[in-house]
């Protein structure tokens, strides 16, 4: 008897694990494919449209491009859907920023998906910007296939 108790509890953490697993994977298909900046702002002031104009991410299971531009900028993700709100790290696989590991939330509703980032230690907890804060946010619209 004094097995067969962890054993139960063994098989109820695989089962959380796995879902929760499969709750990632469903949620990056979601995410995959090219993104077009729609608005971006940082402390709470709005982007130039020639800036957002020129910003996309695109997804591709557990790695993104950002395309500023001309430049790309290439990383790695890990998101937690499971979050209230969703969690997403980015973290740069080239480049100056390499390695470090930009904490951020996101919601995708249906072709919209919006990121608030945080440019410090500290991850935004709302989809909004304020003055004197390092939190940029940006609104993706998914490309057209």
């Amino acid at each position: 008897m004094k097995l067969f108790v962890p054993g139960i509890l063994m098989v109820g953490l695989l089962t959380a694990a796995d879902a929760k697993e499969d709750a990632v994977k469903k949620e990056l298909k979601k995410l995959k494919g090219t993104w077009s900046a729609t608005a971006m702002e940082f402390a709470g002031k709005k982007a130039p449209e020639e800036e957002v104009k020129k910003t996309k991410i695109m997804f591709d299971g557990d790695k993104a491009t950002l395309i500023d531009g001309k430049e790309k900028k290439p990383a790695t993700i890990k998101i937690d859907p499971s979050k209230k709100p969703a969690t997403i790290d980015i973290t740069p696989t080239e480049g100056k920023e390499k390695g470090k590991t930009m904490k951020a939330i996101y919601m995708i509703d249906g072709d919209t998906l919006k990121i608030a980032m945080g440019f410090g230690d500290d991850r935004p907890t709302e989809f909004t910007t304020k003055k004197d804060t390092f939190v940029g946010l940006i609104v993706f619209k998914r490309d057209k296939k």
